[in-house]
């Protein structure tokens, strides 16, 4: 572990995450979010700084916000790793989100992926690809435990099933389709979440996981460690926290007394208002008929995150003449309990709904902001209260089928710029079942790219002219753009 004792080793390593996670040299004074940092770089950030001995957590972001104010306050740590106590070996109870996704009852449940294709300067051994992959299985818990989908329970497996490799003696030419064909091979039953497909002839390494074992930010995680022990040979640490830790200590959470607080606090928000979003069309939107339409405003205004959703909010009230508008929108969970999640790799990722009121569209902001000001602090409770523990609190409300993925700078975790496991040119294919149908009728997608702000709205065509979800776009970027006049 490297040495942080004295304050210019630890402004150097302050300063090598900084770089690391928002790709620009901090000043004393740069404002982390005024840099444009957000909660997955804050994770990234801490992440880098745990692994080099520097005792730090999200929170020490948040309230240091500049460069000076998050050095003062880091301190070195013998040892980072303080987690939650271990559940019982054997079964489980699923995560929030995993028990959301089971709820969801997608088609073909096995067929329901992420992952990357990396392109590798190296052509290293099959066997070694196989024993990295193995070896990264061993870490991680998430990457060899089966599901029970019927009974909501998940077991952790001794190792992982089977052999996570397969080589594929293709040409460049044919190596899309080959590896597209590598996407159904998955079996929740019986563990087999993790693959890997190995094509030697443009060194070509794909790495899929089942959506249910991990969430986005998850698969950043993977790739840095997966480069360590393939290209680097390095075993590492575990992560201080495995999931059926996260999963127990949200059961305890449910047992406490800030349970029934937050159920109180989700409930009083104006449910009685909200319905879902019509359709212009009423086809069964099935994964073909999902197209996207996008928008960019040159310079991504401060509060990107809160800004956009509440924006686009305000835009489908107003097409659709609605007096409300529930959005589920998206909670990284990296910072729960006090413990170090930042390099797990799990499904931690939750969903909570924020109801929009509508009203006057010149002061729209203002009343966006009294309805966030509604919200729990703890946004992971409504995943927890609604889908485990057998609580089923808060599920007769209502949903206005309207989803929001504000990524921020997810985008500047997936370049790898600095990494020598790089993403390659053509994205993995296939990942999801033709038959399902998304559980949303308008999903909402914010990213910032060098510093500009492109929102996105994917739709199925059966539901929605594109004409309509253009304007939609474009409303929502007006009101944007007379904020930040």
């Amino acid at each position: 572990m490297s040495d942080t004792s004295t304050p210019a080793i630890m402004a150097d390593r302050l300063r090598h995450a900084w770089r690391e996670a928002l790709g620009r040299e901090p000043e004393p004074g740069s404002d982390f979010f005024g840099s444009g940092g957000d909660s997955l770089l804050i994770a990234r950030m801490v992440s880098r700084l745990r692994r080099e001995g520097v005792a730090v957590g999200p929170k020490d972001v948040l309230l240091g916000r500049t460069f000076d104010g998050i050095l003062q306050r880091l301190r070195p740590a013998p040892d980072a790793r303080a987690g939650l106590p271990l559940a019982d070996a054997g079964t489980a109870p699923l995560l929030p989100t995993q028990a959301r996704w089971v709820a969801n009852r997608f088609a073909e449940p096995d067929h329901f992926n992420l992952g990357w294709i990396f392109q590798l300067d190296e052509r290293p051994e099959p066997g070694g690809i196989a024993e990295a992959l193995r070896r990264l299985a061993d870490r991680h818990e998430a990457l060899r435990t089966a599901y029970d989908l019927a009974s909501a329970t998940a077991r952790v497996l001794p190792e992982v099933p089977g052999e996570p490799l397969t080589v594929l003696e293709v040409e460049e030419a044919e190596a899309g389709s080959a590896l597209a064909a590598q996407q159904r091979g998955h079996d929740l039953a019986k563990g087999v979440v993790l693959s890997a497909a190995w094509v030697p002839g443009p060194r070509l390494l794909q790495v899929i996981v089942h959506h249910l074992t991990l969430d986005g930010y998850s698969l950043a995680v993977l790739a840095d460690d997966l480069e360590e022990l393939l290209l680097d040979g390095r075993a590492g640490e575990p992560p201080a926290v495995q999931p059926r830790q996260h999963a127990a200590a949200v059961q305890r959470w449910l047992d406490g007394p800030q349970a029934a607080e937050a159920e109180a606090a989700w409930a009083r928000l104006p449910w009685d208002r909200v319905s879902p979003v019509p359709v212009e069309k009423t086809g069964p939107a099935t994964l073909p008929t999902m197209t996207t339409v996008s928008g960019t405003l040159e310079e991504a205004p401060a509060g990107a995150d809160a800004l956009l959703t509440a924006a686009a909010a305000t835009a489908v009230m107003e097409r659709f003449d609605l007096p409300a508008l529930s959005v589920d929108a998206y909670h990284h969970a990296r910072d729960e309990f006090g413990a170090d999640l930042t390099r797990t790799i799990g499904y931690l990722q939750a969903t909570y709904p924020i109801v929009f009121r509508a009203g006057d569209a010149a002061t729209w902001w203002e009343r966006a902001q009294e309805d966030l000001r509604r919200l729990p602090a703890q946004r992971f409770s409504f995943d927890a209260l609604r889908f485990t523990g057998g609580r089923k609190a808060l599920g007769d409300l209502p949903s206005s089928l309207v989803r929001m993925n504000f990524r921020g700078q997810f985008a500047r975790l997936n370049e790898r710029r600095s990494s020598r496991l790089r993403p390659a040119a053509q994205p993995p294919r296939g990942m999801r079942s033709p038959a399902q149908t998304e559980p949303y009728r308008l999903m909402l997608e914010g990213d910032v790219i060098d510093d500009a702000l492109t929102f996105t709205i994917k739709f199925s065509t059966d539901h929605y002219a594109v004409s309509t979800i253009e304007g939609l776009v474009q409303r929502t970027l007006e009101l944007l753009s007379g904020r930040a006049r």
